[in-house]
């Protein structure tokens, strides 16, 4: 649906790892939206350091080395991570596959924080 297979040997791969939460749901290619809009409980605010208009998000779930990007570009700078069941790295690229740098602007925040509540979940 939002995430399609991604080669990591196109980059380095270094990106924020963000803990699991073992009382959240398992992530799986049909229960993305039910994850995203009621099942995940914790979010991380990321922010995307980079000039360019837009550029991709990249997620590898640690452990069953599943890797996978975003299917569309994003144009926001800083976004919403939820924080799923497995350990995952997040990193960002841009269109011509370089890696931009990811800063961790928030930490395991409620998922209904009013302050960022505006922001892209993915």
């Amino acid at each position: 649906m939002f995430w399609k297979k991604f080669d990591l040997k196109k980059v380095k791969g270094e990106g924020v790892i963000i803990k699991g939460d073992p009382y959240t749901h398992k992530s799986r290619w049909w229960n993305y939206i039910l994850l995203a809009t009621v099942f995940w409980r914790k979010i991380w605010v990321l922010e995307i350091r980079t000039n360019r208009p837009s550029f991709r998000l990249v997620c590898v779930q640690e452990g069953e080395g599943i890797c996978r990007i975003y299917r569309k570009s994003i144009y926001e700078k800083i976004i919403r991570v939820g924080v799923r069941r497995e350990d995952c790295c997040f990193f960002a690229i841009d269109d011509d596959g370089g890696e931009i740098p990811v800063v961790v602007l928030e930490r395991n925040l409620d998922r209904n924080t009013e302050a960022y509540s505006d922001l892209l979940i993915v």
